[in-house]
């Protein structure tokens, strides 16, 4: 049987009162752990939060350690490889990239690669 809109509705709150209580547990959990540090180093709030001059002078450092921007690199140019495979009619391939067409129908009528294959 289906369920109504007001019975989903229900259970959607339901759950959000769930979500909220699970959060409210591990938020104190969160909270204990750093009252925990605070302690064991013994921390002061201007150390965890700063002060407002020691604010300006971290912005102003941070200013003052930003990278130019970088220059944009120059266009690379292919460079040619040489021919693996030869069929002797001027047809050649590099070994990379798709098989050619050529050398698939080759292949298909019962030659292998290796016939094709330039000696060094």
């Amino acid at each position: 049987m289906a369920k109504t809109i007001a019975q989903m509705t229900a259970e959607i709150e339901k759950l959000q009162r769930q979500i909220e209580a699970t959060k409210s547990k591990e938020v104190q959990g969160v909270v204990d752990r750093i009252r925990e540090a605070i302690d064991f180093y013994g921390l002061t709030s201007d150390q965890l939060f700063g002060q407002k001059s020691r604010k300006n002078k971290v912005a102003k450092a941070a200013k003052a350690t930003r990278r130019a921007p970088a220059k944009a690199a120059a266009p690379r140019t292919p460079t040619k490889l040489p021919a693996k495979y030869s069929d002797g009619a001027g047809n050649e391939w590099t070994g990379r990239g798709s098989t050619p067409r050529w050398l698939q129908q080759a292949i298909a009528e019962g030659k292998s690669k290796d016939d094709f294959a330039i000696k060094p």
